[in-house]
């Protein structure tokens, strides 16, 4: 991980394709935490749901934690990747509903 701006207000991060999230974490500077404590408490609550989740959903995880650390709304992309979600599953259940005779 790269930092690109040292202002801790406004911190820009390069982060490798194949990074891992808690070497990402280990890396970040102790003002990054003070600067922005909702993001870093949202890392590790998504560090500690990849644990959790035995690394079935890892990648759509670490696609959040990006997203995060990216928009600085930790409650905004949360709401907007459910909202996704939702998208998803409403078009799955209309494709499986079979379709009624008129």
């Amino acid at each position: 991980m790269k930092v690109r701006s040292q202002d801790p207000t406004h911190a820009t991060y390069f982060i490798p394709e194949d990074w891992d999230l808690s070497e990402a974490l280990d890396r970040l500077p102790a003002a990054f935490a003070d600067a922005r404590p909702e993001v870093a408490r949202n890392l590790k609550r998504i560090e500690q749901a990849k644990k959790d989740s035995g690394g079935k959903i890892d990648h759509a995880l670490d696609v959040v934690a990006v997203l995060v650390l990216e928009t600085d709304d930790p409650d905004g992309v949360y709401d907007e990747v459910l909202h996704l979600l939702h998208q998803v599953r409403t078009a799955r259940t209309t494709e499986a509903a079979p379709a009624t005779a008129a």
